[in-house]
């Protein structure tokens, strides 16, 4: 009689946690692809932010307060590009990326990766780490 109650419980147990995360998979939306546009650790940012540019006036600001002179030609109608900045940081190791995109319900969600030194081993210089992407249009853009 035990062996038939820890099996129901075990059993229980399984069922539940794969409905949970069939459901958390749903939520998370449609991965979609993006490119990116520049990603270097220096000359970032001295204070951390995130820019989500959605017209063509609103990059060429950024590209000119970031002294770049490769301006991509973007269609706005169909595409966002989001840029991330880690500020300033003391050593060399640091880094930000895109690891994907997901959309869902007409917001994209971008999701990140921080690198940081590992050890004690870093170049002991200052860097500002920057990524630039360029995703699909949507009405609201949030970065994680």
């Amino acid at each position: 009689m035990k062996k038939i109650i820890v099996a129901i419980i075990l059993l229980i147990t399984i069922v539940g946690c794969g409905s949970q995360a069939v459901n958390n998979s749903a939520s998370q939306g449609k991965e979609v692809t993006f490119d990116q546009l520049k990603k270097d650790a220096f000359g970032g940012r001295e204070e951390r932010s995130n820019v989500i540019i959605k017209s063509e006036e609103e990059l060429k600001a950024l590209y000119t307060e970031m002294n770049w002179n490769d301006m991509p030609d973007v269609n706005f109608n169909k595409w966002n590009v989001v840029a991330l900045f880690m500020g300033q940081m003391s050593s060399g190791g640091h880094g930000i990326h895109v690891k994907s995109v997901t959309v869902d319900n007409g917001t994209a969600t971008v999701h990140t990766i921080e690198t940081n030194p590992e050890g004690g081993m870093a170049l002991a210089v200052m860097t500002a780490p920057y990524c630039v992407v360029i995703i699909p249009k949507t009405e609201n853009v949030i970065v994680e």
